[in-house]
């Protein structure tokens, strides 16, 4: 996905961002973030309402993951490019605590890279 400018201020983009949502398929909520700079890190949790739209799902099965959404301002108005961790973002700011609270979607080398950048 690109990237989407919709507030004018950083804070009305994260509450929007962090705020739970519904849509026909899914319910939304963000069981955990933090923010590193221009980074927001947060671990989702999907309630799904359809079956069979991620793998093999049944009705009200979860499927939490690792989401980042880069942060940035662009003429006056504040924005965001969602990336997912099955998508491999080549940043390493999210906490190690996150990874045990995500288990699907999950990209083996990016975590493990993830864990030599925390050594490092």
């Amino acid at each position: 996905m690109g990237w989407s400018y919709s507030h004018p201020t950083q804070a009305g983009l994260l509450q929007q961002l962090l705020a739970p949502d519904s849509t026909f398929s899914r319910d939304r909520e963000v069981i955990a973030h933090t923010l590193v700079g221009n980074q927001l890190w947060t671990v989702v949790r999907l309630t799904l309402k359809i079956k069979g739209i991620v793998k093999d799902n049944a009705i009200g099965d979860t499927y939490t993951f690792i989401q980042l959404d880069l942060i940035d301002q662009y003429e006056g108005d504040w924005g965001h490019k969602p990336l997912s961790e099955e998508t491999g973002p080549l940043y390493y700011g999210c906490p190690l605590s996150f990874l045990e609270m995500a288990p699907d979607g999950v990209n083996k080398d990016w975590r493990n890279k993830l864990r030599e950048a925390h050594q490092a």
